[in-house]
């Protein structure tokens, strides 16, 4: 009977390890029920069903036909996440896997691609101007996005030490509104910007500069 080498033996035993733990099922499995609760113009909120035994999670993402995927690592306990920095008016594809043990050696497959489309940027109102100027009252006007569904205005007195008044109107529709209560012989400056998905992640900016206008004495 041939006789084999302390070496060779070893050899072949971890062989064996190595088909068997590779022919071996996946020690946990990817997230199921991935899906968007939120989409805006650059960024997506992810959320997933728990993974029993996640000690974290990858979610790769790119442009539907790109070859760049950008990937972002969450902790195990989390079933959401907000991805960031995409760019506006685009599909994307998004995939997830977990990972099993606390060294990340272990991983699921991916998870099957689900696709989402960020939404047009939510451009700044324009043409601001101001007209029916009274000693305690003006009208505001401005040119919105079709896509806005809010606009924030504020306006002040120019004075050092005042502060900004803000005003919301709640409808996309709307390009004027009337404040009042204003000082007589005062000069103002007033901005404006606007809302296209109802939440603060979706904002544009102010336009700038800031309109003056200034109320009469009488």
């Amino acid at each position: 009977m041939q006789k084999h080498s302390p070496v060779f033996l070893s050899f072949l035993f971890s062989l064996c390890f190595f088909v068997q733990r590779s022919n071996a099922q996946k020690l946990c499995d990817h997230p199921q029920n991935i899906h968007c609760t939120a989409v805006g113009s650059n960024y997506a909120r992810v959320v997933w069903k728990k993974v029993n035994g996640a000690m974290a999670y990858n979610i790769r993402g790119r442009i539907t036909g790109s070859s760049d995927w950008i990937t972002m690592m969450v902790m195990g306990k989390d079933t959401v996440a907000k991805i960031s920095n995409l760019k506006p008016n685009s599909e994307y594809e998004l995939q997830m896997l977990t990972y099993c043990n606390s060294d990340l050696s272990d991983s699921s497959d991916w998870s099957e691609k689900i696709i989402l489309n960020t939404d047009f940027p939510c451009q700044t109102p324009n043409k601001l101007f101001v007209d029916s100027i009274s000693s305690v009252s003006a009208v505001l006007h401005w040119t919105g996005p079709l896509n806005s569904v809010k606009f924030t205005i504020r306006y002040k007195s120019k004075n050092q030490n005042s502060k900004w008044i803000a005003v919301s109107v709640k409808s996309g529709y709307v390009n004027s509104v009337r404040i009042s209560d204003l000082t007589p012989g005062t000069e103002y400056i007033w901005t404006i910007s606007c809302n296209c998905l109802g939440n603060v992640l979706n904002e544009s900016l102010f336009a700038e500069p800031p309109v003056k206008f200034t109320t009469p004495i009488h």
